[in-house]
């Protein structure tokens, strides 16, 4: 039974990565929300960056280019896709969303930064890249709910 739970895990985590990136699509297809909360963006890189540099022990400026990376092919996946969980309505579907959101981000980065350097991002590092994905989210919602 164990064996069968970790493809099971795998494929629904696989599945919900391809809707990643909910709140930041937000910011560019609501009219007007991108030029009053252009700052979530660069304040979301700069929370992320110490982070990456402490995963990949890269250089600061190494750092941020993967940082920005990561973010820019997190972000196309989620506006290629259209983000589909959108559509939910609700505080229990608004924390559905940020929690898919947030998970599936930090998945979709995790594998971007182990393109740059294998294994970095493990069992004990994911934990890091997990809460710095959940502190930028949660400005951006709150940026979201503040202009909304």
């Amino acid at each position: 039974m164990k064996r069968l739970l970790i493809p099971l895990f795998l494929m629904l985590l696989l599945t919900e990565t391809l809707r990643a990136d909910a709140v930041w699509q937000a910011l560019l297809f609501e009219p007007g929300i991108l030029s009053r909360a252009w700052w979530v963006i660069p304040a979301g890189l700069l929370i992320e960056w110490p982070a990456v540099r402490v995963i990949t022990a890269f250089t600061w400026l190494k750092s941020l280019w993967v940082t920005v990376c990561m973010n820019v092919i997190s972000f196309i996946v989620g506006a290629s896709l259209q983000v589909p969980t959108l559509a939910m309505r609700g505080v229990v579907g608004t924390v559905v969303i940020v929690a898919i959101t947030i998970l599936g981000s930090s998945f979709i980065e995790g594998l971007v930064i182990n393109c740059f350097r294998k294994r970095a991002v493990n069992l004990k590092t994911f934990p890091l890249l997990l809460l710095v994905n959940a502190v930028s989210g949660g400005i951006t919602l709150a940026s979201l709910m503040y202009l909304a």
